[in-house]
C-alpha cells in the first residue's frame, strides 16, 4: 500500500497523517482528478461532468 499511495502522490510515513481523497479519471483520455471526501455533491457532480465532456472530446 506504501508504493500505491506514493505513486499516487498520498504517500505519508506516519499512516496517522494519510490524506484521504477520492481518485476520478478517465482511463482513456488519461485525466485524472482529486477529491477531498469532504468535497460537496454539486463539485463532485460537476467534475464528473468534467470527465465525462473529456470522453466525448477523444472520440472527435
Amino acid at each position: 500500500m506504501d508504493w500505491v499511495n506514493y505513486k499516487l502522490g498520498q504517500y505519508a510515513e506516519d499512516p496517522e497523517n494519510h490524506k484521504g481523497v477520492f481518485l476520478l479519471g478517465n482511463l482513456k483520455t488519461g485525466l485524472w482528478m482529486k477529491a477531498s471526501p469532504q468535497t460537496g455533491a454539486d463539485d463532485l457532480l460537476r467534475r464528473i461532468e468534467e470527465l465525462l465532456e473529456d470522453h466525448a472530446s477523444a472520440r472527435k
